[in-house]
């Protein structure tokens, strides 16, 4: 059964999500690499390298984990696809975004998000950013840091109090989508979800979820063992 087949009756209202820049690298499939490969040539055995077109192996992950990345992903493309889902970025993200490799392979059948609809939201705060000829990345990250030190409004000023400097970026796009009532940020990016699960100072109605956590919402099941785990806290006078 293909995700979705069957959607719970209490999810008919999409979900309003932001997306981290981070995913639109996970979302191409294929990417040349150099093998090496036998060939026969006047009766004498020769080794040469080519580039081939072979699934991708994502930084700091296996081939396997790498399939199931891309599995979520493709999932995540089918709800934005079918309307269950609607996928914003902003201007802060694009600025991310614009500093990585983008690969000959976007757009094509090896990019899961083709066709994916992604609406650009303004974020609480907003700054320009100039490139030129002698642009370093360690100047944008430099320019970027002294930024977010600088914002003094009242939640993000929570945010930062609580979060590791490190993941302050982490905590603008986390503010933004509280700022826009947004349902969650997707991403794969686990220390700051850590970070902001280890401190018990603020809350925030923003989940923080990877591609396949947001997928097992769709899944026949999910909402009642989401009720069973709440009847089951209210029982023991917890929260959910």
């Amino acid at each position: 059964m293909e995700l979705g087949d069957v959607v719970p009756a209490a999810m008919t209202k999409p979900l309003n999500v932001l997306l981290d820049t981070c995913l639109w690298n996970e979302s191409v499939t294929h990417d040349y690499y150099m093998v090496r490969r036998e060939i026969q040539r006047g009766g004498t055995k020769h080794y040469i390298s080519i580039a081939e077109l072979q699934p991708r192996r994502l930084r700091g992950k296996t081939l396997a984990q790498s399939h199931e990345i891309f599995e979520a992903m493709r999932n995540v493309a089918r709800l934005d696809e079918s309307g269950r889902i609607r996928l914003y970025d902003t201007t802060e993200l694009m600025f991310e975004w614009m500093g990585r490799p983008i690969g000959p392979w976007r757009k094509t059948e090896h990019d899961l998000f083709r066709n994916v609809r992604i609406s650009r939201l303004r974020p609480p705060v907003e700054r320009t950013v100039v490139f030129g000829g002698l642009y370093f990345n360690d100047d944008f990250k430099d320019q970027k840091r002294r930024w977010l030190e600088s914002i003094q409004e009242p939640r993000f000023a929570e945010l930062k109090r609580v979060i590791d400097r490190k993941h302050w970026a982490d905590a603008f796009h986390l503010w933004t989508a509280e700022a826009h009532q947004l349902d969650c940020v997707l991403t794969l990016e686990t220390k700051f979800r850590n970070n902001l699960a280890n401190q018990k100072k603020l809350t925030t109605m923003v989940e923080i979820l990877s591609p396949s956590e947001l997928a097992a919402r769709f899944r026949p099941g999910y909402i009642l063992k989401r009720k069973l785990r709440s009847f089951a806290m209210g029982l023991l006078g917890r929260d959910d």
